[in-house]
């Protein structure tokens, strides 16, 4: 099992832990499925986090993801849904700048402790499409 923290600072102080907002579709946007947990997508224009549980084990799931920017610029979080495998998807719409590099992956997670299990390999994708 590995933890993952975040703290949030500035220029992040809407990252850090989220829970997503039922609703939304990822369309072809560029996704992991990962068939132990669920399934987390990115729409890099517009800035769209998809997440959707596909496996009926009452564990949340969460997109563990970071971005790297221009001028070193670092941020990174986890997006996370509760509701379960028959909820169908979840979003959260992010910011970033359209020069830099998201990477993320597909967990279930624990929101008491921060710990993540059963992750997905990475993907990573550039901002702004």
């Amino acid at each position: 099992m590995m933890a993952v923290a975040v703290a949030a600072s500035p220029a992040s102080a809407a990252d850090g832990w989220q829970r997503a907002k039922l609703g939304g579709s990822p369309g072809s946007a560029p996704c992991i499925v990962n068939i132990l947990v669920g399934e987390g997508c990115f729409e890099p224009l517009g800035e769209w986090v998809y997440v959707k549980d596909t496996y009926a084990d009452n564990e949340p799931v969460g997109v563990v993801w970071s971005f790297s920017g221009p001028s070193s610029s670092y941020r990174e979080g986890v997006i996370y849904v509760t509701e379960g495998s028959n909820a169908g998807w979840a979003s959260v719409n992010k910011s970033f700048p359209e020069d830099g590099w998201f990477s993320w992956r597909v967990c279930n997670v624990d929101i008491t402790d921060g710990s993540t299990s059963w992750c997905s390999g990475e993907e990573t994708v550039p901002t702004g499409g």
